[in-house]
């Protein structure tokens, strides 16, 4: 099947488009921004995406150097789709167009499951060098953040909040927290320090980590 092309090789956002513009190819990249995924969990993930037309994009994705298929060692002994360095490059554009979508629809249902509550943190962090942080700040490690119901790992790598929609094996900080508190962290309409006072938030272990993490929602000066 031919792809269609804007034809414009002299523009960025044409190319860029040519490249991601497909529909649903940009909710692939969403996923794959919290960790490897197989096919089977991208297809019960993106509902109403047909097999067929995820294969495609996967397909293209990978021909384009934005996914790469690797083959896990046993015992997990499984193929995975994961970003390159260029798809990770897809990153801000994907946060700062989630953003600027929220203005067009409802935020109800945001914060709904893990995996939407993971990527909350992905989207809604603010530059780092506006909060206080700076990347030779040593932070390692993972903390679980419990929402609710929803158990999430957080850690800082890079200069940046990574999330994964899963509690990490043995976090180093443990945060609980309402939904209420966790939206309005996120927002940056609470802050940590405020957070720690309140009696929907519950807190342990290394809470240095979890100031870190929650730095990158400070609101901008």
């Amino acid at each position: 099947m031919s792809r269609r092309t804007y034809g414009q090789p002299d523009c960025g956002l044409a190319t860029a488009l040519d490249v991601v513009g497909e529909r649903w190819t940009l909710l692939i990249a969403r996923e794959l921004l919290l960790g490897p995924q197989r096919f089977t969990d991208l297809a019960e993930r993106l509902v109403g995406l047909s097999p067929n037309l995820l294969a495609s994009r996967l397909r293209h994705l990978r021909d384009q150097g934005v996914i790469a298929q690797v083959d896990l060692p046993p015992p997990a002994a499984r193929t995975v789709y994961e970003l390159t360095d260029i798809g990770w490059g897809l990153e801000p554009a994907i946060s700062a167009l989630t953003r600027w979508g929220t203005r067009f629809g409802s935020a109800e249902g945001v914060l709904c499951d893990p995996r939407s509550a993971a990527f909350a943190m992905i989207a809604l962090q603010r530059t780092p060098g506006t909060n206080g942080w700076t990347q030779s700040t040593p932070r390692t490690g993972a903390c679980r953040i419990d929402v609710d119901d929803m158990s999430l790992s957080a850690w800082v790598t890079n200069g940046r909040v990574r999330t994964r929609a899963h509690p990490p094996n043995d976090p180093v900080a443990t945060a609980t927290v309402s939904t209420e508190a966790y939206a309005a962290l996120l927002d940056g309409s609470l802050t940590w320090g405020q957070a720690v006072t309140r009696p929907d938030v519950h807190t342990g272990g290394d809470l240095a980590q979890l100031a870190a993490i929650f730095s990158f929602f400070a609101p901008q000066s």
